[in-house]
């Protein structure tokens, strides 16, 4: 993030990572979009 800067989107699938409440509420706050797959798919 120092080099290019924050993402615009985070991809993931709907795993347990995206249910914490700190990423739920970092995400917003640093403008980034969760941007979610289906699971198991690149």
């Amino acid at each position: 993030m120092a080099r290019y800067g924050r993402p615009r989107y985070l991809r993931s699938d709907n795993g347990p990572e995206l249910v914490a409440h700190k990423l739920t509420s970092f995400l917003p706050e640093q403008e980034i979009i969760p941007c979610r797959i289906e699971p198991g798919k690149p």
